[in-house]
Parts: structure tokens; C-alpha cells; sequence
């Protein structure tokens, strides 16, 4: 978020206030003070609101792409987890003693 810093007239003390996405390139100060470099503040500020915009879409885009992720992954899972338990039955049916010598000797396939 963008703040932009104004002092309290009285007590002098500095606060922030936040300002929107799209005011940005307008709060930028055009008193005597800051009239030499005003047009250079402005294009700063437009591209710093420009960058917030960007940034402001990018999050929107990854979260939709997050909760859809959500989504498929419970749309999925009854589907993943009858995969999973064949996959399961089917390890638990190899016999011990080829899973050992599979283990044992891991070339023995380029061998033959």
C-alpha cells in the first residue's frame, strides 16, 4: 500500500495516511517548495501506481490459480486414493523374494 506522510499542524508529529491505488500519481506535493521537481515526483508516483495496479492483478491471478488448485485437488481425491490403493495391492503382490533381489542388485535388468 501506498502512504503518503503528512505532519499535524499542531503537535507537529508525523502520520501516515494510506492512499489509494489509484490516487497515487495525484498526491504528490505542488507547493513553491516542490515546483522544481514536480513533473519528475508525478511520473515516479504514475509508475509507482502503475507497479501497484500490476502487482494488485498478479495476486488476484495467483489466487485463483491457488483455490482452483484447491478445487481439482478435491475433485480428485477419491480418484487419487482408489489409484494409490491399487498401486498398494499391487506392490503387496510381488513376492518378498524378488523385491530383495531387486534391491540387491539394481542392474540386473541391463545384464540380460
Amino acid at each position: 500500500m501506498a502512504v503518503k506522510w503528512i505532519q499535524h499542524r499542531t503537535t507537529r508529529r508525523w502520520r501516515g495516511v494510506v492512499v489509494s491505488t489509484f490516487k497515487v500519481s495525484r498526491s504528490g506535493k505542488t507547493a513553491r517548495e516542490f515546483s522544481d521537481h514536480r513533473y519528475r515526483v508525478q511520473e515516479y508516483l504514475g509508475t509507482v501506481q502503475e507497479l501497484l495496479q500490476l502487482r494488485t492483478q498478479a495476486f488476484l491471478r495467483l489466487e485463483t490459480l491457488r483455490r482452483s488448485v484447491i478445487l481439482a485437488e478435491r475433485a480428485q481425491a477419491p480418484r487419487l486414493q482408489a489409484i494409490g490403493q491399487k498401486l498398494h495391492a499391487d506392490l503387496a503382490a510381488v513376492p518378498p523374494e524378488l523385491r530383495a533381489l531387486q534391491r540387491s542388485e539394481p542392474q540386473w535388468l541391463e545384464d540380460e
